[in-house]
């Protein structure tokens, strides 16, 4: 138990950065509980007394106090799990089936999705491929490993992220590797694949240029670029002599190198993108690439997971937030508020002065508001639900209010303000949609939308053990 709550900061960390290696996923490695519930289907349960796997029906699988699971689901829906575990002073990573029994024999530190297959580090440090299995597709002998997309892999040998030679193994499971150049053997460095081209780098030891390989190492995109960003459908971000615009898989610019910025959708669905010239940015269809609206009175911004516009202003602090259609959602002038767009038409702010919140619709009705603060939960389909964290608060000498940190209690409500759990519970953490993980004094366990208990476990169970 101490090596548990010891090495948890550490191997989170250290998981989250394997994830981030380069490579085009075929499916998700899921944290949260951005799912919809499945008859039959197990999740994720982070008990006091260590991970384990659930069903809806308070059924409990995996039960050996891991330190960490993560699910694994394809494209195609198969769904598996990585499960970490402290072996003495040492870590281990096992594949896990869809029933939570072990398909590996842990010999490796970390898993996660690459393609569509399953990136394992090996004891000995280096990557190899697991198949859905649990059959080792690649053995570990790799520095990195990237996932074209197409099913094939290519797998870096030198030491360290700079690629030193040019040239990698293109690896198709199940068949012998071969050696390609990338890139003609000028190639130091490749990002992801996105739709059968990757961003790639040539350094001649004072600068960089950036261009396009193919998945057989060939340049499709001349290195012509100061960098250049993965492909969001048909176009990617570049830049050129430090300013930034917008080309296709041709190569073709499609959007003048002239902006300072261009942002895309972080929600990954491609609606607009907006490019900023000095304080003025030109918001478009991000198929289309019609103009919708510009604005002026611009220091920076963002696209929302809404896909509405946020900026904060240049001449004043003042922060905008803009529907689709260039209307004006809201305007927040002080500094201690923050902003976040829920859907296309819910946003709420939180008073971090006042320690209050508000939600309303983008047609300006409050639909509630109160003390604590409130923050939206992604569900499947977007976001299912606000969680809203309630304390009291202090006030100190000075005028100055802070939080009572022994009173902090969480609940849920909907998007139209209606409570699905009294802000009465320890912590809350969502499983998949509608299904929560929560704590409240002696108990822990699962309840669903409602507050009944699916799975309910006592504190001391854990201490008597």
């Amino acid at each position: 138990m101490t090596v548990k709550r010891m090495r948890r900061a550490e191997i989170l960390a250290a998981v989250l950065l394997i994830c981030l290696l380069p490579g085009a996923l075929a499916g998700r490695m899921i944290y949260g509980g951005e799912e919809k519930p499945a008859p039959g289907a197990l999740y994720p349960y982070d008990a006091p007394e260590g991970n384990c796997l659930i069903d809806l029906s308070g059924g409990v699988y995996a039960d050996e106090g891991y330190l960490w699971i993560h699910a694994l689901v394809s494209d195609a829906g198969e769904r598996r799990f990585a499960a970490t575990t402290a072996e003495g002073e040492d870590t281990r990573c096992y594949l896990l089936d869809e029933k939570g029994r072990r398909m590996t024999d842990g010999e490796c530190l970390w898993i996660t999705l690459i393609g569509d297959g399953i990136m394992f580090q090996s004891t000995n440090g280096f990557y190899g491929l697991y198949g859905w299995n649990g059959e080792t597709l690649v053995e570990p002998a790799y520095e990195r490993l990237i996932s074209t997309g197409d099913g094939s892999y290519f797998g870096m040998t030198d030491d360290g992220w700079r690629i030193q030679n040019g040239e990698a193994d293109l690896i198709r499971p199940g068949e012998p590797a071969v050696k390609i150049s990338l890139g003609g053997g000028s190639v130091t460095s490749v990002d992801g694949f996105s739709g059968g081209l990757a961003p790639a780098s040539v350094y001649d030891g004072e600068s960089a240029r950036a261009g396009y390989i193919d998945a057989t190492g060939q340049w499709i995109i001349p290195p012509a670029y100061d960098y250049a960003e993965a492909f969001f459908g048909d176009y990617a971000v570049a830049s050129l002599d430090g300013r930034v615009g917008l080309i296709d898989r041709e190569g073709n610019t499609i959007l003048p190198f002239v902006y300072d910025n261009i942002w895309t959708d972080d929600g990954g669905r491609d609606k607009v993108l907006a490019a900023q010239q000095g304080t003025d940015v030109t918001v478009f269809d991000a198929a289309t690439l019609e103009q919708l609206f510009q604005i002026g009175d611009v220091g920076y911004g963002w696209i929302a997971r809404s896909a509405a516009l946020v900026v904060r202003g240049m001449s004043n602090d003042q922060t905008r937030a803009y529907s689709l259609d260039g209307k004006l959602i809201c305007v927040i002038r002080d500094e201690d508020k923050v902003l976040t767009i829920i859907n296309d038409d819910r946003y709420c702010v939180n008073d971090y002065d006042r320690y209050t919140y508000e939600v309303c619709d983008f047609q300006g009705n409050t639909l509630m508001s109160g003390d604590g603060l409130m923050y939206d939960k992604a569900g499947a389909d977007g976001v299912c639900a606000l969680s809203l964290t309630a304390f009291k608060t202090i006030d100190y000498d000075g005028g100055y209010t802070g939080i009572d940190w022994n009173t902090m209690r969480y609940g849920l409500y909907d998007l139209d303000g209606r409570q699905l759990l009294e802000p009465k519970y320890d912590y809350i953490v969502q499983i998949c949609e509608g299904v929560y993980s929560v704590q409240r004094g002696q108990w822990h366990g699962v309840v669903d939308s409602n507050g009944e208990w699916i799975l309910r476990r006592s504190n001391y169970m854990s201490l008597m053990d």
